[in-house]
Protein backbone atom coordinates (compact mmCIF):
# COMPACT_ATOMS: atom_id res chain seq x y z
CA UNK A 1 0.00 0.00 0.00
CA UNK A 2 1.90 3.48 -1.16
CA UNK A 3 2.07 5.77 1.64
CA UNK A 4 3.96 8.99 1.80
CA UNK A 5 6.83 9.56 3.50
CA UNK A 6 7.34 12.19 6.86
CA UNK A 7 10.22 13.51 6.55
CA UNK A 8 11.95 14.25 10.15
CA UNK A 9 14.04 17.13 11.39
CA UNK A 10 16.96 16.55 13.53
CA UNK A 11 17.08 18.67 16.65
CA UNK A 12 20.74 20.70 16.56
CA UNK A 13 22.99 20.45 19.67
CA UNK A 14 23.13 23.31 22.38
CA UNK A 15 25.03 24.21 25.12
CA UNK A 16 24.39 25.17 28.48
CA UNK A 17 23.96 28.45 30.46
CA UNK A 18 27.56 30.46 30.75
CA UNK A 19 27.30 31.03 34.99
CA UNK A 20 25.57 27.40 35.13
CA UNK A 21 27.86 26.08 37.05
CA UNK A 22 27.39 29.07 39.58
CA UNK A 23 23.68 28.91 40.00
CA UNK A 24 23.04 25.08 40.90
CA UNK A 25 23.66 25.98 44.57
CA UNK A 26 23.15 23.46 47.33
CA UNK A 27 20.09 21.67 45.33
CA UNK A 28 22.96 19.49 43.27
CA UNK A 29 24.23 16.47 43.20
CA UNK A 30 27.93 15.49 41.74
CA UNK A 31 28.60 11.77 40.75
CA UNK A 32 31.76 11.43 39.24
CA UNK A 33 32.30 9.32 35.92
CA UNK A 34 35.37 8.02 34.01
CA UNK A 35 34.83 10.02 30.41
CA UNK A 36 34.93 8.93 26.89
CA UNK A 37 36.24 10.98 23.76
CA UNK A 38 33.65 13.31 23.26
CA UNK A 39 30.86 12.24 20.35
CA UNK A 40 30.70 14.21 17.19
CA UNK A 41 28.33 16.74 16.73
CA UNK A 42 25.67 16.06 14.14
CA UNK A 43 24.43 18.65 11.60
CA UNK A 44 20.69 19.55 11.51
CA UNK A 45 18.89 17.88 8.01
CA UNK A 46 17.94 20.69 5.54
CA UNK A 47 14.02 20.43 5.26
CA UNK A 48 12.10 23.09 2.97
CA UNK A 49 8.55 24.50 3.91
CA UNK A 50 5.97 22.19 3.74
CA UNK A 51 2.49 21.85 5.14
CA UNK A 52 1.86 24.11 8.06
CA UNK A 53 5.02 25.31 9.85
CA UNK A 54 4.67 26.30 13.23
CA UNK A 55 6.11 29.62 14.84
CA UNK A 56 9.40 29.07 16.53
CA UNK A 57 9.39 29.82 19.90
CA UNK A 58 10.87 32.80 19.99
CA UNK A 59 7.97 33.97 17.75
CA UNK A 60 5.15 32.97 20.29
CA UNK A 61 6.86 35.01 23.05
CA UNK A 62 7.38 38.17 20.84
CA UNK A 63 3.28 37.79 20.14
CA UNK A 64 2.08 39.31 23.19
CA UNK A 65 -0.60 40.21 24.85
CA UNK A 66 -1.11 36.45 25.03
CA UNK A 67 -3.52 35.85 21.62
CA UNK A 68 -4.38 39.20 20.50
CA UNK A 69 -8.00 39.47 19.35
CA UNK A 70 -8.84 38.73 15.31
CA UNK A 71 -11.07 39.90 12.82
CA UNK A 72 -14.06 37.38 12.57
CA UNK A 73 -13.78 34.86 9.97
CA UNK A 74 -15.21 32.07 10.46
CA UNK A 75 -17.30 30.78 13.62
CA UNK A 76 -17.31 27.88 15.84
CA UNK A 77 -18.72 26.43 19.02
CA UNK A 78 -16.20 25.76 21.94
CA UNK A 79 -17.54 22.29 24.09
CA UNK A 80 -15.60 21.22 26.77
CA UNK A 81 -13.54 24.52 26.40
CA UNK A 82 -10.94 24.04 29.02
CA UNK A 83 -8.28 26.87 28.83
CA UNK A 84 -9.37 27.68 25.58
CA UNK A 85 -6.46 25.74 23.62
CA UNK A 86 -8.30 24.54 20.34
CA UNK A 87 -9.31 28.83 19.80
CA UNK A 88 -5.94 29.17 20.30
CA UNK A 89 -4.82 27.27 17.77
CA UNK A 90 -7.53 28.30 15.17
CA UNK A 91 -7.27 32.07 15.54
CA UNK A 92 -7.12 33.83 13.62
CA UNK A 93 -9.13 31.86 10.76
CA UNK A 94 -11.21 31.22 13.50
CA UNK A 95 -13.86 32.97 16.26
CA UNK A 96 -15.15 30.90 18.94
CA UNK A 97 -18.73 32.73 19.40
CA UNK A 98 -19.75 30.60 22.35
CA UNK A 99 -17.90 28.19 24.92
CA UNK A 100 -18.50 25.81 27.74
CA UNK A 101 -17.07 23.93 30.15
CA UNK A 102 -18.13 21.73 33.27
CA UNK A 103 -15.29 22.93 35.75
CA UNK A 104 -15.26 25.86 37.49
CA UNK A 105 -11.28 26.11 37.63
CA UNK A 106 -11.40 25.41 34.13
CA UNK A 107 -13.73 28.48 33.54
CA UNK A 108 -11.31 30.67 35.44
CA UNK A 109 -8.56 30.49 33.11
CA UNK A 110 -10.37 30.55 30.31
CA UNK A 111 -11.69 34.25 31.64
CA UNK A 112 -8.48 35.18 32.51
CA UNK A 113 -6.90 34.47 29.21
CA UNK A 114 -9.83 35.27 26.59
CA UNK A 115 -12.39 37.44 28.27
CA UNK A 116 -15.08 34.68 28.61
CA UNK A 117 -18.24 36.78 27.45
CA UNK A 118 -18.98 33.80 25.47
CA UNK A 119 -18.17 31.39 28.19
CA UNK A 120 -20.93 29.48 29.66
CA UNK A 121 -19.85 27.22 33.25
CA UNK A 122 -22.21 24.30 33.76
CA UNK A 123 -23.26 20.76 32.65
CA UNK A 124 -23.52 20.06 28.66
CA UNK A 125 -27.20 18.42 29.31
CA UNK A 126 -28.36 21.73 30.58
CA UNK A 127 -27.60 23.24 27.41
CA UNK A 128 -30.40 24.77 25.79
CA UNK A 129 -30.37 24.30 21.90
CA UNK A 130 -31.86 27.77 21.41
CA UNK A 131 -29.31 29.55 23.55
CA UNK A 132 -26.63 28.80 20.72
CA UNK A 133 -25.33 30.76 17.87
CA UNK A 134 -25.48 29.86 14.53
CA UNK A 135 -22.07 28.56 13.54
CA UNK A 136 -19.78 27.04 10.74
CA UNK A 137 -18.41 24.66 13.01
CA UNK A 138 -18.75 22.69 16.42
CA UNK A 139 -15.62 21.57 18.18
CA UNK A 140 -15.69 18.78 20.79
CA UNK A 141 -13.31 17.51 23.06
CA UNK A 142 -14.84 15.69 25.29
CA UNK A 143 -13.93 13.96 28.62
CA UNK A 144 -11.24 11.45 27.66
CA UNK A 145 -11.13 9.74 31.13
CA UNK A 146 -12.82 6.74 30.22
CA UNK A 147 -11.25 6.05 27.19
CA UNK A 148 -7.91 5.86 28.00
CA UNK A 149 -5.76 3.08 29.09
CA UNK A 150 -5.23 4.98 32.32
CA UNK A 151 -8.41 5.47 32.80
CA UNK A 152 -10.03 2.10 32.89
CA UNK A 153 -11.64 2.15 29.61
CA UNK A 154 -15.10 2.13 31.04
CA UNK A 155 -16.39 4.07 28.01
CA UNK A 156 -18.97 6.48 26.62
CA UNK A 157 -22.07 4.43 27.38
CA UNK A 158 -24.93 4.46 25.21
CA UNK A 159 -27.15 7.29 24.23
CA UNK A 160 -30.25 6.26 26.01
CA UNK A 161 -28.42 5.69 29.59
CA UNK A 162 -30.11 7.59 32.39
CA UNK A 163 -26.50 8.49 33.52
CA UNK A 164 -23.47 8.79 31.91
CA UNK A 165 -19.62 8.23 32.64
CA UNK A 166 -17.27 11.44 32.46
CA UNK A 167 -16.97 10.07 28.84
CA UNK A 168 -20.37 9.38 28.06
CA UNK A 169 -21.21 13.22 28.19
CA UNK A 170 -20.81 12.65 24.87
CA UNK A 171 -24.15 12.05 24.03
CA UNK A 172 -26.13 15.13 25.72
CA UNK A 173 -23.39 17.28 23.71
CA UNK A 174 -24.16 15.09 20.47
CA UNK A 175 -27.96 15.25 20.93
CA UNK A 176 -27.83 19.21 20.94
CA UNK A 177 -24.96 19.02 17.72
CA UNK A 178 -27.39 16.46 15.58
CA UNK A 179 -30.25 19.14 16.01
CA UNK A 180 -28.11 21.89 15.49
CA UNK A 181 -26.62 19.96 12.30
CA UNK A 182 -23.70 22.62 12.05
CA UNK A 183 -21.53 22.33 8.50
CA UNK A 184 -18.71 21.06 10.06
CA UNK A 185 -17.83 19.29 13.49
CA UNK A 186 -14.80 17.95 14.63
CA UNK A 187 -14.49 15.83 18.00
CA UNK A 188 -11.02 14.78 19.81
CA UNK A 189 -9.98 12.78 22.28
CA UNK A 190 -7.34 10.38 23.15
CA UNK A 191 -5.75 7.41 20.42
CA UNK A 192 -7.60 4.72 22.48
CA UNK A 193 -10.74 5.94 21.68
CA UNK A 194 -10.07 3.55 18.59
CA UNK A 195 -9.90 0.74 20.64
CA UNK A 196 -11.75 1.38 24.07
CA UNK A 197 -14.30 -1.43 24.85
CA UNK A 198 -13.09 -3.56 21.29
CA UNK A 199 -13.70 -0.76 19.46
CA UNK A 200 -17.26 -0.69 20.14
CA UNK A 201 -17.46 3.16 21.41
CA UNK A 202 -15.41 4.20 18.40
CA UNK A 203 -17.95 2.58 16.39
CA UNK A 204 -20.87 4.02 18.06
CA UNK A 205 -19.36 7.76 17.10
CA UNK A 206 -19.05 6.61 13.62
CA UNK A 207 -22.79 5.85 14.05
CA UNK A 208 -23.90 8.80 14.95
CA UNK A 209 -22.18 10.61 12.63
CA UNK A 210 -23.39 8.65 10.34
CA UNK A 211 -27.11 8.65 10.99
CA UNK A 212 -26.55 12.69 10.90
CA UNK A 213 -25.70 12.65 7.74
CA UNK A 214 -22.38 13.60 8.04
CA UNK A 215 -19.05 12.21 6.24
CA UNK A 216 -16.18 11.74 7.99
CA UNK A 217 -12.64 10.67 9.09
CA UNK A 218 -10.15 10.04 11.39
CA UNK A 219 -6.52 11.36 12.04
CA UNK A 220 -4.22 10.47 14.67
CA UNK A 221 -1.89 13.60 15.19
CA UNK A 222 1.28 13.29 17.48
CA UNK A 223 2.74 16.66 18.66
CA UNK A 224 5.99 14.94 18.70
CA UNK A 225 5.92 16.40 15.19
CA UNK A 226 5.46 20.04 16.67
CA UNK A 227 6.66 19.74 19.82
CA UNK A 228 9.25 17.89 22.11
CA UNK A 229 6.29 16.13 23.55
CA UNK A 230 4.80 12.61 22.18
CA UNK A 231 1.31 13.00 22.25
CA UNK A 232 -1.02 11.16 20.14
CA UNK A 233 -4.56 12.48 19.95
CA UNK A 234 -7.57 11.40 17.92
CA UNK A 235 -8.92 14.04 15.83
CA UNK A 236 -12.29 13.21 13.65
CA UNK A 237 -13.20 15.77 11.39
CA UNK A 238 -17.14 15.64 10.16
CA UNK A 239 -18.58 17.35 6.93
CA UNK A 240 -22.02 17.90 6.30
CA UNK A 241 -22.90 15.95 3.28
CA UNK A 242 -24.54 18.84 1.07
CA UNK A 243 -20.55 20.39 1.32
CA UNK A 244 -18.68 20.24 -1.87
CA UNK A 245 -15.23 19.04 -0.47
CA UNK A 246 -12.61 19.66 -2.56
CA UNK A 247 -11.06 16.29 -4.09
CA UNK A 248 -7.70 17.67 -3.51
CA UNK A 249 -8.33 16.79 0.01
CA UNK A 250 -9.60 13.20 0.26
CA UNK A 251 -7.08 10.28 -0.44
CA UNK A 252 -7.90 7.29 -1.57
CA UNK A 253 -5.78 5.24 0.76
CA UNK A 254 -4.75 5.95 4.39
CA UNK A 255 -1.37 8.00 4.80
CA UNK A 256 0.56 6.27 7.20
CA UNK A 257 1.57 10.25 9.03
CA UNK A 258 -2.12 10.36 10.31
CA UNK A 259 -3.36 6.89 9.22
CA UNK A 260 -1.68 4.14 11.50
CA UNK A 261 -3.03 0.56 11.69
CA UNK A 262 -5.11 1.10 14.60
CA UNK A 263 -7.20 3.87 12.06
CA UNK A 264 -7.31 0.97 9.06
CA UNK A 265 -8.47 -1.72 11.98
CA UNK A 266 -10.96 1.06 13.06
CA UNK A 267 -12.56 1.54 9.49
CA UNK A 268 -12.43 -2.48 8.56
CA UNK A 269 -14.47 -2.70 11.93
CA UNK A 270 -17.59 -0.54 10.80
CA UNK A 271 -20.60 -1.82 8.85
CA UNK A 272 -21.04 -1.55 5.08
CA UNK A 273 -23.71 1.37 5.65
CA UNK A 274 -21.42 3.55 7.82
CA UNK A 275 -17.78 2.86 6.23
CA UNK A 276 -19.80 4.88 2.67
CA UNK A 277 -19.68 7.54 4.97
CA UNK A 278 -15.66 7.25 5.62
CA UNK A 279 -13.09 9.99 4.24
CA UNK A 280 -9.27 9.40 4.03
CA UNK A 281 -8.10 13.43 4.79
CA UNK A 282 -5.43 14.24 2.89
CA UNK A 283 -2.92 16.37 4.39
CA UNK A 284 0.80 17.32 3.89
CA UNK A 285 2.78 16.01 6.75
CA UNK A 286 5.05 18.90 8.82
CA UNK A 287 8.51 19.93 8.20
CA UNK A 288 9.63 22.19 10.93
CA UNK A 289 12.14 23.01 13.49
CA UNK A 290 10.59 21.68 16.28
CA UNK A 291 11.72 23.31 19.62
CA UNK A 292 14.44 21.88 21.51
CA UNK A 293 13.13 20.42 24.89
CA UNK A 294 16.63 22.31 27.12
CA UNK A 295 15.01 25.63 25.27
CA UNK A 296 11.62 25.13 27.20
CA UNK A 297 12.72 23.72 30.87
CA UNK A 298 14.36 26.67 32.43
CA UNK A 299 14.83 26.89 36.71
CA UNK A 300 13.12 26.86 39.61
CA UNK A 301 9.91 29.21 39.37
CA UNK A 302 6.45 29.77 41.33
CA UNK A 303 5.85 26.38 41.25
CA UNK A 304 8.31 24.02 41.52
CA UNK A 305 12.11 24.39 43.60
CA UNK A 306 15.29 22.07 42.85
CA UNK A 307 15.14 18.39 45.09
CA UNK A 308 17.77 18.60 47.61
CA UNK A 309 21.15 16.14 46.72
CA UNK A 310 19.66 13.40 49.42
CA UNK A 311 15.69 13.21 47.50
CA UNK A 312 17.77 13.86 43.84
CA UNK A 313 20.15 10.88 45.40
CA UNK A 314 16.88 8.65 46.43
CA UNK A 315 15.20 9.08 42.77
CA UNK A 316 18.46 7.84 41.03
CA UNK A 317 18.67 4.94 43.57
CA UNK A 318 15.33 3.92 42.19
CA UNK A 319 16.81 3.27 37.96
CA UNK A 320 18.11 -0.20 37.76
CA UNK A 321 21.24 -0.34 36.03
CA UNK A 322 20.07 0.29 32.00
CA UNK A 323 18.28 3.72 33.60
CA UNK A 324 21.57 4.46 35.49
CA UNK A 325 23.55 4.31 32.58
CA UNK A 326 21.39 6.70 30.51
CA UNK A 327 22.67 9.64 32.99
CA UNK A 328 25.86 8.98 32.68
CA UNK A 329 25.84 8.66 29.33
CA UNK A 330 24.26 11.93 29.13
CA UNK A 331 27.06 13.30 31.63
CA UNK A 332 29.80 12.50 29.43
CA UNK A 333 28.30 14.51 26.69
CA UNK A 334 29.79 17.49 28.92
CA UNK A 335 27.07 20.07 28.30
CA UNK A 336 23.50 20.97 29.67
CA UNK A 337 20.99 17.98 29.10
CA UNK A 338 17.31 17.51 29.88
CA UNK A 339 15.45 14.43 30.47
CA UNK A 340 12.29 13.09 32.05
CA UNK A 341 11.68 10.73 34.55
CA UNK A 342 8.99 8.29 35.71
CA UNK A 343 8.08 5.99 38.61
CA UNK A 344 6.57 2.78 38.02
CA UNK A 345 6.08 -0.05 39.59
CA UNK A 346 7.94 -2.88 38.01
CA UNK A 347 7.63 -6.67 39.39
CA UNK A 348 6.35 -5.14 42.89
CA UNK A 349 9.28 -2.95 43.33
CA UNK A 350 9.00 1.01 42.72
CA UNK A 351 11.51 2.07 39.82
CA UNK A 352 12.25 5.35 38.71
CA UNK A 353 11.98 5.14 34.62
CA UNK A 354 14.76 8.21 33.14
CA UNK A 355 14.18 9.15 28.84
CA UNK A 356 17.42 11.62 27.16
CA UNK A 357 15.36 11.07 23.72
CA UNK A 358 14.75 15.17 23.65
CA UNK A 359 11.19 14.71 24.50
CA UNK A 360 9.12 14.77 26.90
CA UNK A 361 6.11 11.96 28.07
CA UNK A 362 2.86 12.62 27.20
CA UNK A 363 1.22 15.67 29.71
CA UNK A 364 -1.71 14.28 31.71
CA UNK A 365 -3.50 15.04 35.22
CA UNK A 366 -3.57 13.33 38.27
CA UNK A 367 -7.07 11.36 37.08
CA UNK A 368 -5.16 10.05 34.12
CA UNK A 369 -3.94 7.73 35.79
CA UNK A 370 -0.24 8.89 35.51
CA UNK A 371 2.74 10.02 37.89
CA UNK A 372 4.16 13.54 37.22
CA UNK A 373 7.02 13.96 35.20
CA UNK A 374 10.42 14.76 36.76
CA UNK A 375 12.78 16.61 35.01
CA UNK A 376 15.87 15.19 35.42
CA UNK A 377 18.74 17.77 34.40
CA UNK A 378 22.31 16.85 33.58
CA UNK A 379 25.34 19.22 33.04
CA UNK A 380 28.58 17.24 33.63
CA UNK A 381 29.14 15.88 36.57
CA UNK A 382 26.07 17.23 38.32
CA UNK A 383 22.62 16.17 38.14
CA UNK A 384 19.66 17.63 39.34
CA UNK A 385 15.69 16.84 39.57
CA UNK A 386 12.74 18.19 40.06
CA UNK A 387 9.04 17.97 39.27
CA UNK A 388 8.22 19.57 35.93
CA UNK A 389 6.63 22.97 36.04
CA UNK A 390 2.97 23.41 34.94
CA UNK A 391 4.84 26.54 32.84
CA UNK A 392 6.88 24.16 31.12
CA UNK A 393 4.36 21.87 30.56
CA UNK A 394 2.51 25.26 29.05
CA UNK A 395 5.36 25.46 26.54
CA UNK A 396 5.49 21.67 25.82
CA UNK A 397 1.46 22.28 24.72
CA UNK A 398 2.35 25.34 22.70
CA UNK A 399 1.32 28.00 24.53
CA UNK A 400 3.53 31.15 25.15
CA UNK A 401 4.15 32.17 28.79
CA UNK A 402 1.75 35.33 28.27
CA UNK A 403 -0.81 32.35 28.87
CA UNK A 404 -1.94 32.98 32.28
CA UNK A 405 -2.11 30.05 34.53
CA UNK A 406 -3.38 29.19 38.20
CA UNK A 407 -1.28 30.12 41.06
CA UNK A 408 -2.47 26.10 42.35
CA UNK A 409 0.56 23.77 41.22
CA UNK A 410 -2.18 20.65 40.84
CA UNK A 411 -4.90 22.89 39.22
CA UNK A 412 -2.58 24.51 36.71
CA UNK A 413 -0.68 21.27 35.97
CA UNK A 414 -4.37 19.60 35.39
CA UNK A 415 -5.53 22.77 33.04
CA UNK A 416 -2.42 21.81 30.79
CA UNK A 417 -2.39 17.87 30.74
CA UNK A 418 -5.70 18.57 30.13
CA UNK A 419 -5.55 20.42 27.14
CA UNK A 420 -4.79 20.57 23.09
CA UNK A 421 -1.34 20.92 21.75
CA UNK A 422 -1.73 24.50 20.08
CA UNK A 423 0.51 23.84 16.95
CA UNK A 424 -1.56 20.37 16.58
CA UNK A 425 -4.80 22.68 16.10
CA UNK A 426 -3.35 25.24 14.00
CA UNK A 427 -1.86 22.60 11.44
CA UNK A 428 -5.60 20.93 11.58
CA UNK A 429 -7.68 24.68 10.95
CA UNK A 430 -4.88 25.18 8.19
CA UNK A 431 -5.05 22.06 6.29
CA UNK A 432 -8.03 21.05 7.07
CA UNK A 433 -10.92 22.94 8.46
CA UNK A 434 -10.65 26.52 6.98
CA UNK A 435 -10.24 25.31 3.51
CA UNK A 436 -13.53 23.50 3.93
CA UNK A 437 -15.19 26.29 5.61
CA UNK A 438 -14.23 28.10 2.52
CA UNK A 439 -16.52 26.01 0.01
CA UNK A 440 -19.40 26.16 2.79
CA UNK A 441 -22.82 27.29 0.93
CA UNK A 442 -22.82 30.50 3.36
CA UNK A 443 -26.64 31.03 2.81
CA UNK A 444 -26.65 27.79 5.43
CA UNK A 445 -24.56 30.14 7.98
CA UNK A 446 -26.36 33.04 9.31
CA UNK A 447 -24.20 35.47 10.72
CA UNK A 448 -26.46 37.28 13.53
Amino acid sequence: MPTKTHRSTKVSPVTGGKNAAQKRGKHSLVIRVHRKRKTPKTSRSSCAPMGSPVMSWELQEAAAPCFPAMAETYRFLEFFAGGGMARAGLAPDWNSVWANDFSPEKASAYRKNWGGGELHVGDVAAVNLLSLPSADMVWGSFPCQDLSQAGGQSGIGNAHDETFTRSGSFWPFWRLVARMSPPMVVLENVEGALRANGGADFRALCSALSQARYLFGPLILDAVHWLPQSRKRLFIVAVREDVPIPNHMMALLPDAFCHPKAVEEAYASLSAEVSEKWIWWSVCPPCVDRPRVESLIGDADQWVDWDSSEKTGYILSLMNPLHRKKVRDAQRLNRRVVGFAYRRTRAGRQRAEVRFDGVAGCLRTAGGGSSKQIVVEVNGETVRTRLLSPREAARLQGLPDTYWLPPDYNEAYDLVGDGLSVPVVRFLGQQLLTPLASVIPRRRVATA
